[in-house]
């Protein structure tokens, strides 16, 4: 029986992975059946929210059951996966879209960010975990990587002082996103400096070693 402990650069993204399937997928189909039953093979469904009320028709259930899950989960999804940002950037340079970052047409943005921020972030959550490896000391921390992860922290840091200070609350006010954007560079400013961490704390180990 193997008894060594599994690594935390596979561990994080499976986890951050089974998150987006309970926060995301998993509703999207339960409210995709529930859909189905209320409709009861009938030509449309009609939802009431609030004073509101839409018709749905079956071919939109679907479609319609992750736009809902995506807007549930879209500010957990943005901040937990804001990495994913960078890789959202190139496809959108890719795609020469104009109009800001691209998605489907068929597509809320909210949507589309809900199912292709967990996969663009996986990366990330890998580098994390091999920080969270090497904290542990199950693995070297090398020159390049210590670098890597000041800057990536420090750049961070620096971008969520900028929007924290830089900006006015009148400015910030009904800006939903950037709030999220806050949190989100807050969070993986810590996260990446993980890394320069265990660094940090195998260097003092060698120190302590030679003296």
């Amino acid at each position: 029986m193997n008894n060594r402990p599994r690594s935390f650069a596979l561990w994080l993204p499976a986890l951050n992975l089974c998150l987006w399937i309970a926060a995301v997928l998993a509703p999207a189909f339960v409210f995709f059946i529930h859909l189905k039953r209320e409709a009861h093979g009938s030509e449309s469904l009609t939802l009431v929210f609030g004073d509101f009320q839409m018709m749905i028709p079956p071919n939109r259930f679907f479609s319609f059951a992750f736009e809902r899950a995506g807007l549930r989960a879209d500010k957990l999804i943005f901040v937990l996966d804001l990495p994913a940002k960078a890789m959202e950037l190139i496809v959108t340079l890719l795609m020469s879209s104009r109009t800001g970052p691209w998605h489907p047409a068929s597509f809320l943005p909210s949507t589309w960010r809900s199912l292709t921020y967990p996969l663009y972030a996986l990366p990330a959550w890998f580098y994390v975990g091999t920080g969270v490896d090497a904290l542990l000391g199950r693995r070297r921390v090398r020159g390049w990587n210590m670098i890597l992860s000041l800057i990536l922290s420090l750049t961070l840091a620096s971008l969520c002082c900028g929007f924290r200070f830089g900006m006015s609350p009148a400015e910030r006010q009904g800006q939903d996103l950037l709030s999220w954007a806050m949190e989100g560079l807050a969070l993986w400013a810590v996260l990446f400096a993980i890394p320069f961490v265990a660094w940090a704390k195998q260097k003092g180990k060698r120190t302590t070693a030679h003296t």
